[in-house]
C-alpha cells in the first residue's frame, strides 16, 4: 500500500523551554551561540531519526536562521539536507526540489567541504528518484561520488544510493549487488542511518526475489541494531518488514506477535501513522482468514488511533469487508463503489477484496468479472507474481459454473506459473504461492473424479510436494 508518510511523534521534552533556555545562553557569548546552533540542528536530526519529519523541518529552519547570522554555510547546508530528506519522506517533492535548488546555489557561491557537497548531491539523487527521473538521479549520484571518490563512507553511500534506485526501478538482482558492496564497507561501522538503510533494502530486495531466508536475516539484523537506539522510527519500520516476511513464510503466530510489538511501540511513542499501519495490517490479516470477531477489535482500535485521518480510506475498506462477511451486501457494495475511485488506495486493493468477498458469497459470475479487472491491472503494471492466483480464481469459478474445460485450461496456466518459480534460482515458494499450489492441485483432483486412479495419484503426489515445500 502506497501512502505519503505523515508522521506525528510528540517531543519527549518541551522544545519551547529548551529553545528559551538556549536563547538566553545566546546572549552570553559567541561560544554559547555556536552551542545553540548545534543543539537546534541536533534536535532536527533527532526528530528526523524518530520519523517526525515536520518537526525536523521546523528545527532545521531555526538552526539555519541562526547559522546565516554568522555566515556558517556548512551548518546551513546540513540543515537543508535534513529539510530535503524530510520533504521527500512527507511526499512534498516540489518543496524538496526548491530547497535542493537553494542548496546548489550556496554550493556554487561558496567554498564548501567536499563531504558536505557530496551529501547534498545524494539528497538530490534521492529526490529525483522519487519523481521517477532516474537518469538525473544516477547523474547526481555520480557527481556526489566525484566529490570524494577515495572516501570509503562516500563510496558506500554511493553504492547504497544506486542500490535503492535500482530496487525502486524493479532491478532487484542488480540492487542486491550494489547494496552488498555498501554492506561490506559499513559492516564494521557503528549504527547509523546508512547502515540501517542497507539492511532494510537488502531485506526488501531478497524478499522480492523470494529468498525469504536472507530477507529474514536482514530484517532481524535491522530490528536488532535499532532496538534501544535513537532510531525508533526505523526500529518500528523494521518490525513491520520482519512481520510481513514472517507472514509470507507461513509463520503467522510469530508474525502477529511482531506486528503487536510494533503496534505497542508506536502507541507508546504516540506515532499515529505507524500505529494505524500496524492495526490496519492485523485487521486485514484477520479478515483474510475470515475472522470477523478479532478483525472487528482491531477495526475499533484503528478508528481510535486514526487521529490525523490518514487511514480514513482503510477504515472504510475494513467496514465494507466486515459488512460483506456479516451478510450486509448492500452497505458493503455501496462503500466499495466509493473506494473504487479513491486515489489513496492501491488500484489492486478493492478489486482484490471484491474477489475474496465474491468467492465467500459463492457469486461465481461476479468473481470472474472482477478477476478480469485484476488480470488487466496485473498485466498493465507487470506484477507477474500475482498471475498464478488470478488464473486459479478463474479456474475455481469456472468449475463451480460447471465449465470444466475452461477450468482445466486456467488451472494449467496457474500451475505452469508455479512450476516456473520452482525452476528459478530461488525455488522456495512463498506462503501465498504455496496456497495457490495446494488449492490448484486439490481442484485438479476434483476435475479428475471420472478417473479415480489418476485422481488418487495426483492427490498422493500433491501431499508429498506440499510436505517438501513446508519443510523448505
Amino acid at each position: 500500500m502506497i501512502k505519503s508518510v505523515n508522521l506525528v511523534i510528540q517531543l519527549a521534552t518541551s522544545r519551547f523551554s529548551i529553545i528559551g533556555l538556549l536563547s538566553c545562553l545566546l546572549c552570553v557569548s559567541s561560544i554559547s551561540a555556536q552551542g545553540v546552533k548545534q543543539t537546534t540542528l541536533a534536535n532536527a536530526q533527532l526528530e528526523f531519526d524518530n520519523g517526525d519529519y515536520q518537526h525536523a523541518i521546523d528545527y532545521a529552519r531555526i538552526s539555519n536562521d541562526k547559522a546565516k547570522l554568522t555566515n556558517n554555510t556548512s551548518l546551513v547546508l546540513k540543515g537543508l539536507e535534513i529539510i530535503i530528506y524530510s520533504y521527500i519522506a512527507l511526499g512534498n517533492i516540489r518543496e524538496g526540489e526548491e530547497v535542493f535548488n537553494e542548496s546548489l546555489k550556496i554550493i556554487s557561491e561558496s567554498q564548501i567541504k567536499p563531504e558536505i557537497s557530496s551529501n547534498i548531491y545524494f539528497c538530490g539523487s534521492w529526490l529525483y528518484r522519487s519523481q521517477g527521473r532516474l537518469s538525473l538521479a544516477f547523474e547526481l549520484s555520480e557527481r556526489a561520488l566525484s566529490m570524494e571518490p577515495q572516501n570509503p563512507e562516500v563510496q558506500a553511500t554511493y553504492y547504497l544510493n544506486i542500490g535503492r534506485i535500482l530496487f525502486s526501478s524493479g532491478f532487484d538482482v542488480a540492487a542486491i549487488i550494489w547494496l552488498e558492496k555498501a554492506e561490506e564497507i559499513f559492516e564494521s561501522k557503528t549504527v547509523g542511518a546508512q547502515k540501517i538503510e542497507i539492511y532494510r533494502y537488502l531485506s526488501l530486495a531478497w524478499s522480492a526475489k523470494s529468498n525469504f531466508q536472507k530477507a529474514l536475516r536482514y530484517a532481524e539484523k535491522l530490528v536488532s541494531i535499532t532496538e534501544n537506539t535513537k532510531f525508533k522510527y526505523k526500529h518500528r519500520e523494521g518490525l513491520f518488514t520482519w512481520g510481513t516476511i514472517l507472514s509470507s513464510t507461513g509463520r503467522k503466530q510469530l508474525a502477529f506477535a511482531t506486528f503487536e510489538k510494533g503496534l505497542r511501540a508506536s502507541i507508546s511513542d504516540d506515532n499515529s501513522f505507524q500505529s494505524c499501519t500496524f492495526a490496519n495490517t492485523i485487521m486485514l490479516n484477520y479478515l483474510y482468514d475470515g475472522d470477523t470477531v478479532n478483525a472487528s477489535k482491531y477495526f475499533n482500535r484503528l478508528e481510535t488511533l486514526n487521529k490525523n485521518n490518514d487511514f480514513s480510506s482503510e477504515i472504510l475498506l475494513g467496514k465494507a469487508i466486515i459488512f460483506a462477511f456479516e451478510g450486509n451486501r448492500e452497505k458493503s457494495d455501496e462503500i466499495l463503489r466509493t473506494l473504487s475511485n479513491d486515489d489513496n488506495l492501491s488500484v489492486f486493493l478493492v478489486p482484490g477484496w471484491k474477489t475474496i468477498i465474491a468467492e465467500r458469497n459463492r457469486d461465481w459470475e461476479k468473481m470472474i468479472r472482477i478477476n478480469r479487472e485484476l488480470l488487466e491491472l496485473t498485466e498493465k503494471y507487470g506484477f507477474r507474481d500475482d498471475l498464478a492466483n488470478i488464473y486459479l480464481n478463474f479456474a475455481k469459478a469456472s468449475y463451480q459454473l460447471n465449465k470444466l474445460q475452461e477450468s482445466s485450461g486456467y488451472l494449467k496456466k496457474s500451475l505452469s506459473l508455479i512450476e516456473e518459480i520452482r525452476q528459478s534460482e530461488n525455488p522456495i515458494l512463498s506462503l501465498s504461492h504455496l496456497e495457490v499450489f495446494h488449492n490448484a492441485y486439490r481442484l485438479r483432483t476434483e476435475l479428475k473424479t471420472a478417473s479415480p486412479q489418476e485422481s488418487f495419484e495426483l492427490l498422493d503426489g500433491m501431499k508429498a510436494r506440499l510436505l517438501n515445500d513446508r519443510i523448505s
